[in-house]
């Protein structure tokens, strides 16, 4: 499985997917108790999402996802974009972003790999902050 990917071209409009909730502390980043390795399901991927900060891994590229399904995203230093996202009763996360050359829209499944590497969705791996750090 291929963990990170470096095309930051796509990753700004692929990023809202997995996340591990960072500590309070700052010391790492934690999973909920019963996550697993895998694929999630719609409830899991909802939760884990709504009113969190999700960041490309080893990037300066985050969005917040609104529980309304809205996104704020920023690809530091280029600015940002909003967007909408939401997860169909199969689990599938999907997230539209407004483009200057208009909608860009992806959907897959969200897997939690492990609370050191966080989660998948699709070719981009992806960390979760709790709340919304960057003020988006």
């Amino acid at each position: 499985m291929k963990l990170f990917k470096r095309n930051t071209l796509n990753v700004i409009f692929l990023l809202p997917v997995a996340m591990v909730v960072a500590n309070e502390n700052g010391g790492g980043c934690a999973s909920t108790p019963e996550a697993r390795p895998g694929p999630m399901t719609a409830e899991q991927v909802t939760t884990t999402l709504s009113g969190n900060t999700v960041q490309a891994a080893d990037t300066d590229m985050f969005a917040y996802l609104e529980a309304d399904g809205a996104l704020r995203g920023a690809n530091l230093p280029h600015g940002g974009t909003t967007g909408r996202w939401s997860v169909s009763d199969n689990g599938v996360l999907c997230a539209t972003w407004v483009t200057p050359r208009g909608e860009t829209s992806n959907c897959d499944t969200l897997q939690f790999v492990s609370a050191e590497i966080g989660y998948q969705w699709g070719d981009n791996s992806l960390l979760v902050l709790e709340g919304n750090p960057q003020k988006l």
